[in-house]
């Protein structure tokens, strides 16, 4: 509900799709174990807060424009600011009812806000690893198809 309130669709959260490719599976008689070995799986999963690390703020990007910058400067908030700098960009913290990181191509170009700036987020839990009635249902007809007698 949260995803299709904030997104306006039930399309599943995705942009590199290494989640989906970390799940694995194996059979152990009648039972299918699913898992994968990706670092957020919990958090996502789960829920929780995410804090900082070395630094004051966590640096969220700020959209679509700026996961495009950091595939082409470096999948670091970090790595690619110092990427976009050596390119010519210039980038600066700006303080108002946020925090959020600017950045501006050149001297001419548009200002535009590279990264939301924030002490802490929690983490809504979205469980993709148990399966409801439905899933259970569609699954078992799968297998069945699938199991020669």
């Amino acid at each position: 509900p949260l995803t299709v309130a904030i997104k306006g669709g039930a399309k599943p959260l995705r942009d590199s799709g290494r989640l989906l490719a970390s799940l694995s599976y194996r059979v152990e008689g009648r039972t299918i174990i699913v898992s994968t070995v990706h670092p957020a799986a919990k958090l996502l999963h789960e829920g929780g807060t995410v804090t900082p690390k070395g630094t004051r703020f966590l640096a969220i990007p700020a959209g679509a424009k700026t996961r495009s910058f950091m595939r082409t400067f470096g999948l670091t908030p970090r790595a690619c600011i110092d990427g976009m700098k050596a390119a010519g960009y210039k980038v600066w913290p700006a303080f108002g009812k946020g925090a959020v990181l600017m950045a501006q191509n050149g001297t001419r170009g548009k200002p535009f806000v590279l990264f939301i700036l924030k002490r802490s987020v929690k983490i809504p839990a979205r469980p993709f690893m148990e399966l409801g009635d439905d899933g259970r249902a569609q699954l078992s007809a799968t297998l069945r198809r699938m199991v020669v007698p």
